[in-house]
């Protein structure tokens, strides 16, 4: 239902845009370089969007390979581990989502006291 509608909603925007006439074209497409490459954090953000889209439609499996990308970029990025932990406990794997969570423990904003806390509860909540 979802694929569905995000793909009419692109037929819609690219068949406008394949039907307006060169001079519309062209200002579409002529806008300035820094908004056509998000910069990272903008695609920082977008990971971290698609981790918790792909979590919450229950897609684990690319839940965490978004996951594993994002801390590729930035492995102190918070929140990540928390949403791969996330999913490989909703697989049922608690010894990979233990071990994700102790790397956010360690990696994840290890200046921000708060966020190792909040790290660590999660931790024990999934080592009980």
């Amino acid at each position: 239902a979802i694929a569905t509608l995000v793909t009419t909603i692109l037929y819609g925007i690219f068949g406008r845009f394949l039907m307006a006439t060169t001079t519309s074209k062209s200002e579409v497409l002529d806008f300035p370089p820094e908004l056509r490459t998000p910069l990272v954090p903008q695609q920082r953000q977008c990971y971290m969007a698609m981790i918790k889209c792909y979590y919450h439609l229950k897609e684990y499996d690319r839940a965490i390979r978004a996951g594993a990308f994002a801390l590729h970029m930035n492995r102190h990025y918070p929140g990540v581990h928390e949403y791969i932990a996330k999913a490989y406990l909703a697989k049922g794997n608690i010894t990979q989502a233990i071990r994700t969570m102790r790397r956010a423990v360690i990696y994840e904003t290890p200046w921000d006291v708060e966020n190792i806390q909040k790290q660590l509860e999660l931790l024990r909540s999934i080592d009980a």
